[in-house]
């Protein structure tokens, strides 16, 4: 190994992160719900860091992780939705096939 760097500062909210927050209000204004993919590794899990920082933003947000089977996923959307989630962040494999997103637009 040549190096370990640091890891980031966990409080500050970086330029992406950010624009995120910008384009995630400007949806929720006209409306609109938001799916947001992350992809991470198994070193860093950015969906709770991005659920936070939008938290923090007075916004509703879940993540939909790997604990939930793929079986139950579409209910587990719906009971989201019903709870009144804005804003659902997730990996895209774990909604690649089979979702029915016709229930997240706005009613």
């Amino acid at each position: 190994m040549i190096t370990d760097p640091p890891d980031l500062d966990e409080h500050f909210v970086y330029a992406k992160e950010r624009r995120l927050v910008e384009e995630v209000k400007v949806e929720l204004a006209q409306g609109r719900r938001c799916q947001v993919f992350a992809v991470y590794t198994q070193k860093r899990d950015v969906t709770q860091r991005l659920k936070d920082i939008l938290n923090r933003e007075g916004m509703h947000v879940e993540v939909l992780t790997t604990a939930v089977p793929p079986e139950a996923r579409e209910t587990w959307y719906e009971r989201q939705l019903k709870a009144g989630m804005q804003v659902c962040i997730s990996h895209p494999r774990l909604v690649a096939t089979g979702m029915d997103y016709v229930e997240y637009e706005p009613g």
